[in-house]
This record gives C-alpha cells, sequence and structure tokens, in this order.
C-alpha cells in the first residue's frame, strides 16, 4: 500500500487509456495487464523485467461509482507475491519512481499484528482509505491467509470500543 497524494492510503492504480469496446476478452485482459504494468512502474518503479504480471495474478472485479466525476469505474485488482527481501528492493526503488512525491508519497507496511487494541492492525483500519482500498486489503489478507476472518472481525470489533 502507500500514501496517497490526497493523503488516503491505496494501492497503485489507474485508468486504461485504451478503448475496450468492442474487443475480445483476451484483448481485454492483455490491455488491462499493460496498464498495470505501467502504472506499477510509474508509481513505484516496478522492475516488470524481473516481476512479470499476467492474468495468472486476477483476483477479481468490482464497480465502484466515481461520484466526484459521475461515472462508474470498472475495477481490477491483481496481486503479486514477493519474498521479503523482494519487497525491501521494491520499496528502495520506489523512492526514484516518477510518482513519487505526486501520486505516490509512500510505501506502508500494515502491521498484521494486534498488541491492544491501540496499537497495530486495529488502529491501522481506523485509517482513510481511498475507495475500496480497506474492503481490497481485507480481502487479500484472507484469500492469502494471512489473517482469519475472525482475526479481521475482532480487530473491527476493538476499534470500536
Amino acid at each position: 500500500m502507500h500514501l496517497r497524494f490526497d493523503g488516503s492510503l491505496g494501492f497503485g492504480g489507474g485508468e486504461v487509456d485504451e478503448q475496450l469496446a468492442g474487443v475480445s476478452l483476451q484483448q481485454g485482459q492483455l490491455v488491462t495487464v499493460k496498464a498495470i504494468q505501467r502504472e506499477l512502474e510509474e508509481e513505484i518503479n516496478f522492475d516488470g523485467a524481473k516481476h512479470q504480471i499476467d492474468q495468472s495474478n486476477y483476483l477479481y472485479s468490482t464497480v465502484q461509482k466515481d461520484t466526484r466525476r459521475g461515472v462508474e469505474l470498472v475495477l481490477h485488482f491483481y496481486a503479486y507475491q514477493v519474498s521479503s527481501v523482494e519487497i525491501f528492493e521494491i520499496e528502495k526503488r520506489s523512492l526514484d519512481s516518477c510518482e513519487h512525491g505526486r501520486e505516490n508519497l509512500g510505501n506502508v507496511r500494515v502491521p498484521l499484528y494486534t498488541m491492544t487494541a491501540n496499537r497495530g492492525f486495529p488502529v491501522f483500519i481506523k485509517n482513510r482509505f481511498a475507495g475500496s482500498a480497506l474492503s481490497t486489503l481485507l480481502f487479500f489478507l484472507i484469500h492469502y491467509g494471512v489473517m482469519t476472518k475472525e482475526e479481521i472481525q475482532a480487530a473491527k470489533i476493538a476499534t470500536t470500543n
């Protein structure tokens, strides 16, 4: 995750510039993957040659209303797993991205622990998240077995006390 230009937490992303009307599903997926690679390179200086994003990294899509512009956006979520060594390298490289300090104000590690209701994950999820970033984060944590639904629910309850 990263701290965005608007002060909220979110994930890298952007709009697909190409028109997808009338293209096949396979062509649309290719355009989407290329757009993801472009955005990751711009926002975090992601090394696309070393880390190949493809359709196998796809998780889900959802429609979200952009009330500011009065349009509906189709959001596609992809996930790419890296080692602890690789995440450190990605974090260092992101400092040299063309969007660092503009769109992306810095990477943020999610605290995957709970010490008390006032420390760790329960406090983290109180932050302001862009769009569906919080629900996407929670989905990722459950999907990859990092946290259980029960642990996330306990963290949510802890934040209300």
